[in-house]
C-alpha cells in the first residue's frame, strides 16, 4: 500500500489552497491514458497532492507489475527536489547516466517521470509521476499532463 511520504517542506500550505482533488486528478489521469494510448504504450500514473498523499492512480491494461510504485516514486522524487525529476544540471547528468544510476541531489535520488504540478503563480501544489515506457517517454507524457493542468 501506498502512503504519504512526510516532507518537510519549508512552505505550510492552508488545505483550501491543495486544489489537486479527486476530480482533478482524473482529469489529469485522462490525459496522461489518452497520451499513452497514442503511442501504444500502457503505462501507470499517480498523482499526488501538494502533501505528497496520493489522490488518484492507475494502471493501464498490459502494464508493467510494479509500474504504479515506480509511478509513486519518481512523484515523490519529484517533491523531494520541489521540481522536475529532470531538472539537474547537465553535468550531473551525464555524469548519472554513465554511471547508469539515478541521480542524487541533497542525498535523495531522481527518477525521470515525475513533475510537479504549478498554480498560476508558479507555486508547485501537487505532483505527478508516470511509469511504464523508457525514461524520457515517461518524462514526456509527465510534462504533458502538467501542461494541461488549470488550477
Amino acid at each position: 500500500m501506498i502512503s504519504c511520504v512526510q516532507l518537510k517542506l519549508r512552505v505550510r500550505i492552508p488545505r483550501e489552497r491543495l486544489p489537486v482533488d479527486f476530480d482533478i486528478a482524473q482529469s489529469l489521469i485522462a490525459v496522461a491514458l489518452n497520451e499513452a494510448a497514442k503511442s501504444g504504450f500502457a503505462i501507470s500514473i499517480v498523482v499526488l497532492d501538494a502533501t505528497t498523499c496520493p489522490v488518484a492512480s492507475t494502471q493501464m491494461a498490459g502494464g508493467v507489475s510494479g509500474s504504479v510504485e515506480v509511478a509513486y516514486i519518481r512523484a515523490v522524487s519529484a517533491a523531494f527536489h520541489l521540481g522536475n525529476t529532470d531538472d539537474a544540471g547537465p553535468a550531473l547528468q551525464s555524469q548519472a547516466r554513465a554511471a547508469s544510476m539515478p541521480q542524487v541531489v541533497l542525498g535523495r535520488p531522481r527518477y525521470h517521470g515525475g513533475i510537479g504540478l504549478r498554480d498560476k503563480v508558479g507555486g508547485v501544489v501537487g505532483w505527478v509521476g508516470v511509469a511504464g515506457t523508457d525514461e524520457a517517454v515517461d518524462e514526456a507524457i509527465a510534462r504533458a499532463v502538467a501542461a494541461s493542468f488549470v488550477s
